[in-house]
Formats: structure tokens, sequence, C-alpha cells
């Protein structure tokens, strides 16, 4: 097998961009196309995109006929697109993560070339291709890698105008491609650059030489993409991007009620083990390093406290930051920017820090083709980039065949711990022979966007069951009572609820009902009017 790896790398650094694309698509198109739909996030993405190409709202998404104003438009907007190429199917906007991915790759494996040559090049290709979270991400339906193609390509762009202050393409398309991760996502484009330029410029200790007037272009070229949608929604949605944007937002990230159950280090905990494989050998090289600073230093440290080993630590990082080439620094500065501002935070999102780990990718790659190897020191990337890439193949690849699989049997008996992903799943593919039939989906003390984007309609959803902080349509609404003469009446009704929930429909008002599937996280129940009961 080390032999197909060591032909591998020899092959990447005659053609990067082709064995790039090679590995990604070989560890990538088979979750892309059978992993069954993550609720409730993917079914969320997929029915705001959905509904944005049926109603041709591209500046307003909606979600269930109410403005879903979470997010900008921009993903979307690409999503659809993609729908209108391939189909209202899930891997089509699965598509856009990959493309994305795919992306921010080459741009990578090119910047590295130039930076440091053909063996870089290659390196941050391999190496990029199989960092774990990265790989993951690509395969989800959701904007996370298209806000981290922006900031790859924006960052880049940045340094290389720092560098280079009278290339003027460099500079403007900056300042442009981070709009459009404003554009996408918000706030973390804002904060991941911002923090990134402090940093280098603190660690640095060099005078930008960019003129102030190209900094007040670029900022204005900044501001034209990324704020026109905010003020004219503002304007036009006041009172829901409001209630979103300062309640939900500042109740998340600075009042969060799971604050007193926050894991310390968890962004650097993710870090270190999200991208396993490349971490442990970053941390080895690391501790190989200090090893030897500590050897040379013993002399000054021998007797001291435990505190004062940890300063001398700190001393000696700091001192190693300072050597490192710009390129490096700038690298190192954006993984930071990326991870503490995350880390105050009281979020615990991995996607929040899936832009720091192309840098990561890189940092790694500029490193080994500028270092001369010792003996067995190749082989060790080998191992690592063989042991990274199985890790990707083998969890992603099992997940997609398995849950394939099991959606499709007639009664679906899954191990608890994975009935949240699959239940919903089984629902929505019982549903398909259903999508021209005429019936109104109800959801009952839930809502699951999945549900809706797998039947191509709106939930109608149950008044005396909906949370207080929900945010619904009320034409798309019924009163229990309402509910009650439906399905005496035995109308097309589906119901879909939280199994903890079906007690409420054991009564003699619900004797129409039909219980057709009672999992133990969510349950369907039909009239007979649908014709569930006989596809079977």
């Amino acid at each position: 097998m080390m032999r197909w790896i060591e032909f591998i790398f020899q092959k990447a650094e005659r053609h990067p961009f082709i064995v790039a694309t090679a590995l990604a698509l070989f560890m990538l198109l088979i979750p892309v196309f059978l992993r069954p739909i993550h609720t409730p996030d993917e079914g969320r993405y997929a029915e705001v995109t959905r509904d944005m190409l049926e109603n041709r709202s591209w500046l307003v998404p909606h979600l269930n006929g109410y403005p879903h104003l979470t997010k900008p438009p921009l993903f979307y907007d690409i999503a659809a697109v993609f729908f209108t190429l391939f189909g209202v199917k899930l891997f089509a906007i699965r598509l856009v993560s990959l493309a994305s991915f795919l992306a921010a790759l080459y741009f990578c494996i090119g910047w590295a070339g130039r930076r440091a040559g053909q063996r870089a090049a290659a390196l941050s290709g391999l190496i990029g291709a199989t960092l774990i979270p990265s790989a993951v991400a690509a395969e989800f339906a959701d904007l996370n890698m298209l806000l981290t193609l922006w900031l790859v390509l924006g960052l880049l762009f940045f340094f290389d105008a720092l560098e280079k202050p009278d290339h003027l393409y460099s500079w403007y398309w900056a300042w442009g491609l981070l709009g459009m991760g404003f554009m996408t996502k918000g706030p973390p484009a804002l904060i991941i650059p911002s923090g990134t330029v402090f940093l280098y410029r603190l660690f640095s200790g060099r005078k930008f030489a960019v003129p102030f007037r190209k900094w007040i272009l670029g900022i204005a070229l900044y501001c034209l993409i990324a704020f026109p949608w905010y003020i004219w929604t503002l304007h036009r949605e006041g009172d829901k991007l409001v209630n979103f944007w300062v309640g939900q937002i500042f109740r998340r990230t600075v009042a969060g009620p799971g604050a007193a159950t926050r894991l310390p280090g968890y962004y650097l905990i993710l870090f270190l083990f999200g991208s396993m494989g490349w971490s442990f050998l970053a941390v080895y090289k690391l501790c190989q390093h200090l090893r030897t600073k500590w050897r040379l230093n013993a002399s000054q440290i021998q007797g001291k406290s435990f505190l004062s080993h940890g300063v001398r630590i700190f001393k000696i990082l700091l001192q190693d930051m300072r050597t490192l080439s710009q390129d490096e620094l700038w690298l190192v500065c954006w993984i930071v920017a990326t991870i503490v501002p995350f880390s105050i935070a009281l979020s615990q999102m991995p996607s929040y820090i899936l832009p720091c780990f192309p840098a990561f990718g890189l940092v790694l790659a500029l490193h080994f083709s500028r270092k001369n190897y010792r003996e067995g020191e190749e082989k060790i990337l080998h191992k690592t980039f063989f042991v990274s890439m199985m890790i990707i193949v083998i969890s992603l690849w099992g997940w997609s065949f398995y849950g394939f699989y099991m959606v499709r049997t007639p009664c679906l008996n899954v191990p608890r711990f994975i009935q949240k992903h699959l239940e919903p799943a089984w629902i929505d593919y019982q549903f398909r022979p259903l999508r021209g039939r005429p019936f109104v989906m109800i959801q009952y003390s839930c809502f699951y966007p999945t549900f809706n984007f797998e039947n191509r309609r709106y939930s109608v959803l149950v008044k005396e069951s909906i949370y207080p902080q929900w945010q619904y349509d009320p034409a798309l609404s019924i009163s229990e009572a309402k509910l009650t003469q439906w399905v005496e009446e035995n109308r097309p009704i589906a119901i879909i609820l939280e199994s903890r929930h079906i007690k409420d429909f054991q009564d003699e008002r619900w004797k129409n009902l039909i219980v057709y599937f009672q999992g133990e996280r969510y349950s369907l129940l039909v009239t007979p009017a649908v014709g569930l009961d006989k596809l079977h």
C-alpha cells in the first residue's frame, strides 16, 4: 500500500491539480450522492433554496412561507442555480459545497506553488484534500464551505497585496471577495480577516506599505458589497431582522444558557482531533522543536517551578513566531484569528472554525517543502496522508452506504444513537411516491424543513403545539379543533410529530388516523385517504 502512496506523491509533484481533483472526487462523490439527508441543517438549506427558486424571491429567503433572515441570500441564490442545472435534488445543493471545496483547494495549490515551488503545491493539494473537517463540509449541504472559499481567496489575495502594494488587482480582489463572504454568512467574514490583519501586524512588526487611499477604497468596496442587502432588508423587514441578529445571535454568543456546561478549549480540541493525522504530526514536530530548545536552555530553567516552565514555553513559541517566514506567519495568524474569537463566544458549533483548516494545510505544505528531511521523515508524511484519507473514506462511505440501505428497508430498525438522523430520512423516503398527490402535510409539536423539501410543499403547523418563539406564517397554521374536524371528514392528511406526543392522538377523536410509523424519536400518522398504508 505504501508504494501506491509514494506513487501518488510522485504524481502530485508533476500534476498537483489533477491528483488533488481525483483524490477529492474519489473520497466525496459517493457521500454527495448517497448519504441520507441530515436533519435539520441540510433540510433547512435545501428547503429555503427550493422556496426561493419556486417563488423567484431572490433577495428575501423564506421558510414555510415566512421570511427566513438568519443568513444573507447569496448561498441560496447560488444553490438555486445548481437546482436549475441539476434538478431539485439534495445532491445538487451538496455540489455547491463540493465545488467551493475544489475551488479553494485549487487556489491553495496555485498560491503554495508560487510561494515555495512544485513540492509545496503538491503537498498543499494532498494535505488540503485529506483534512477531515474540510472533507466533511465539502459533502454537506450548507453555506460553510462557500464562506471558507471566499475567506481563502480574500485572505490570500490580501497577503499578496501586502507583499506587493503596486498590484492593484490583488488588493481590490481581496476586499471584494471578503465582502462576498459577508454576504454569505455575515460577521465571521469581518471578524476573521480583521483578526488576521491585527495579529500579523502585531507579530511581524512590519508597517504596511499600502497607501491610506487604497485602504479607504478597499473598505468602501467591501461595504458596497456587504451592506446594501442588510440596509434594504432592515427597511423592509426590520422587526424580523432585528429579532434574529440582535435577539437570537446575542443569546447564542454572549448570554447563552449553556455557558455553565461549556467544554473549556472546545475549539482547540476540535481543531486537534478534527484534523487528526495532520494535527498530530504538527504537534509531534512542535514537541520535537520545543525539546531541542529546552535542552539548549536547560541551565536557565533548572530548578524552576511548573509555572516558570510554562512561561518559558510560551516565550519560545512567541520567539519562533517572529522567525517564521512572512507567509507562514500570515497563515498562523489566520488560524489563531479563527479559533480565539469563537472560543470566547458561548456557542459550540464545529463549522465556525472551518475557515482555519485551509490555512493549516498551507502552513504544513510550506513547512515540509522548505525543510531538509532526515531519513524516514518522508515516510511519516506518507503514513499520515494514508491514515487521514482512510478515516475520511471509511467514515463517510460507511455512513453513506449504511444510511442509503436502511432508509429503504420496509421497517426501520437502527441503533438509538442514530435514530435522530435516520428516522426523518426513512419517513421522507416513504413520502416520495406521494409527491404528486393532493394531501395536507401537518407538523405537530415540531417543525422540520426536511419534510417540506422532500414533499415539495409547505407544512401546516398546529397552533396549540407551536412554541411561542417559533416564527411562522399564520396562513399556514391550523387549530387543533379544525384538525380534528379534518380527520373526522377523512381528508388526505399526514401528521408528523415527535413520538413523545403520540399520546395526544389516542382518544376517540382521532380514530380515523393510522399509525404508519412510530419510531423512538419521530412518528407518522395518516388518514386512509392519503393511501400511504397501501404502498407496502
